[in-house]
């Protein structure tokens, strides 16, 4: 019967203490203590080449996401994209370039770079770039085979696109309207189904620990969310 009594007794303890958590949580968000902020942005890519300017672009959306500190190791604020996809910029004969969704480190600069300014360029976003981190450059050698993917300099474009390529501008602007889909699906009609195999995008299905292209690309990185 003590037993009982005692495990009845733990049992409320735990119903208590989790009340109580709950209620400090809720408190909290009542009083500000939890923010989740969304942002809206579109990213403008422009290379400059023989046979003139080409731009492409791509609307993304990036959250903040603030949470005060209740329990050891918990708290803080996190960073990530959660819709979009790649910029385009086609290149005629050269090629088509993609510029990649990246993670965490570009919702922070996205953010930062935003805070003062409804649009920036890349003289601006140059220290933020240096802090955090750069966007990834990728072509296909052969669009049909996403094997082929192969990384791009952006400091040296004419390396893998001819001589006279190079990045002439990146600018990032606030935007009201959703974030973009299809141009990337529209020349890569396979990654949805990519997507929901193992391993990299330049791996075999097969063999999802080998991936001979050294870049570990994943699809998510070409586009996110719907």
């Amino acid at each position: 019967m003590s037993q009982i009594r005692f495990a009845t007794k733990r049992f409320l303890v735990s119903i208590c203490a989790a009340s109580a958590l709950i209620f400090t949580m809720a408190s909290c968000a009542g009083a500000g203590g939890f923010s989740n902020e969304t942002i809206r942005y579109k990213m403008t890519v422009t290379v400059e080449t023989p046979e003139g300017i080409k731009t492409g672009s791509a609307v993304r959306e990036a959250i903040r996401y603030t949470e005060p500190s209740i329990l050891p190791d918990q708290g803080g604020t996190f960073y990530n994209i959660t819709k979009g996809e790649a910029v385009v910029v086609d290149l005629g004969h050269r090629g088509v370039l993609f510029v990649l969704i990246g993670g965490e480190w570009e919702a922070r600069i996205v953010f930062k770079a935003l805070e003062t300014s409804n649009k920036v360029n890349m003289q601006d976003l140059d220290p933020l770039i240096k802090k955090w981190g750069a966007p990834r450059f990728v072509y296909f050698k052969d669009m049909n085979d996403p094997k082929t993917v192969a990384s791009a300099s952006y400091l040296n474009l004419q390396r893998d696109f001819g001589y006279g390529v190079s990045l002439k501008q990146i600018e990032v602007e606030t935007v009201n309207t959703p974030a973009s889909f299809g141009n990337v699906e529209r020349l890569l009609p396979w990654l949805s189904e990519r997507a929901n195999l193992p391993g990299s995008i330049g791996s075999d299905p097969d063999s999802p620990f080998k991936d001979k292209t050294g870049l570990w690309l994943k699809s998510i990185e070409f586009k996110r969310g719907f």
